[in-house]
């Protein structure tokens, strides 16, 4: 029972937790990148625009829908998808040859670098079992744009315009060839990202807890 508790912190929000000592703090972004790399394809045809995602390739993550999508847009799509196998791997670039997937686990800021050298970042979740997305922080922490769909697993961001959202797949390639075509549109994009990364930073989330913490122990807020 969460009234036992003398601070509940929750990432999202929960219908019926209204009670004083709960406290919805949403999950933190990280620090955004300290170098910029880019793989394969990727590096040798630098001109072609690129949507980097990342996360375990789960099916409804939509890899699949989004290796069409970049295709169709005529994009370039990097996946960091640890536990990739060779078949996914095989149809990801039959559905977009310019696609490039690392099937690795990597650490947090090699991660964060890729996605900074990306165009833009993508998640086009379908709905499932988990609670928020934290390879969606990721994706802010690049400070790139960020396409998303709504979903189960972005309910704690979807009030918030300064992602790109989009009901289906149309309004994705939309979405692609928009900033493919308007620099200044990638350049306002990439701000409204890094105003996110910035609001939600580790540095801002600690301060609330801290915050908490000191209340608790009574001291000062």
């Amino acid at each position: 029972d969460f009234r036992c508790a003398d601070a509940l912190v929750v990432h999202e929000p929960v219908e019926g937790l209204d009670e004083s000592n709960v406290h919805y703090i949403r999950q933190g972004v990280p620090p955004g990148p300290t170098d910029f790399r880019l793989i394969g394809k990727h590096a040798l045809y630098r001109e072609r625009p690129i949507v980097g995602t990342v996360g375990f390739p789960f099916p409804w993550k939509n890899y699949d829908l989004l290796c069409s999508l970049t295709g169709e847009a005529e994009w370039g799509v990097l996946l960091i998808a640890p536990g990739a196998t060779v078949e996914q791997c095989q149809r990801w670039q039959e559905l977009n040859p310019m696609t490039e997937v690392i099937p690795q686990f990597l650490p947090r800021q090699e991660v964060v670098n890729y996605l900074g050298s990306c165009t833009a970042t993508a998640f086009v979740y379908g709905t499932g079992n988990s609670g928020t997305t934290a390879a969606l922080r990721l994706g802010i922490a690049a400070r790139r744009p960020v396409i998303a769909f709504h979903s189960r697993q972005t309910r704690d961001l979807d009030d918030d315009e300064r992602i790109l959202w989009c009901a289906d797949g149309d309004e994705v390639v939309d979405a692609l060839q928009a900033l493919a075509q308007n620099p200044l549109l990638q350049k306002a994009r990439a701000e409204d990202a890094a105003s996110l990364a910035e609001q939600d930073s580790w540095t801002n989330v600690a301060a609330k807890y801290a915050a908490i913490y000191r209340t608790l122990v009574g001291g000062k807020a």
